[in-house]
């Protein structure tokens, strides 16, 4: 839990809380907060989603899992991992761009949804202006 221990002390520092305000938020001490940002304590889950709900971000940016790989990891057919590998491609080069601003999990899962979309309906399109896809390979 050491990445949950790094994030919690980033996303509150980014968002100007102190641990004591954090800690009256959730209703526990501010030693507490001070043990988690340490890592020699870890969260209950509900802890963490009371936490992430108060600093306006999500579990994930907490813990630092990402929802990203298991979409990938759920064997997409090999036009879906082609577009799968574009739009991640795409989302990251967008965050990588832009890395003054603050984004949450939410926000990355639908930039890459967004592009998912935007490709499957190209590929669509492509197929039916007589490209190589079939409605078929690019919707499955």
């Amino acid at each position: 839990m050491k990445e949950f221990a790094k994030n919690l002390q980033k996303i509150r520092e980014q968002k100007g809380l102190s641990k004591s305000k954090l800690s009256c938020e959730i209703g526990r001490s501010p030693s507490y907060i001070g043990k988690l940002e340490a890592g020699t304590i870890n969260p209950t889950i509900d802890n963490v989603q009371e936490i992430a709900k108060v600093l306006g971000c999500s579990s994930g940016d907490l813990t630092g899992e990402s929802v990203l790989p298991r979409i990938a990891s759920s064997n997409p057919n090999p036009v879906d991992r082609k577009i799968l590998q574009e739009v991640f491609d795409a989302a990251k080069k967008l965050l990588d761009e832009n890395k003054d601003k603050s984004y949450t999990a939410d926000d990355v899962l639908n930039i890459v949804m967004e592009g998912y979309n935007a490709a499957i309906e190209a590929a669509a399109v492509t197929q039916k202006e007589g490209g190589h896809e079939t409605d078929k390979q690019a919707s499955a």
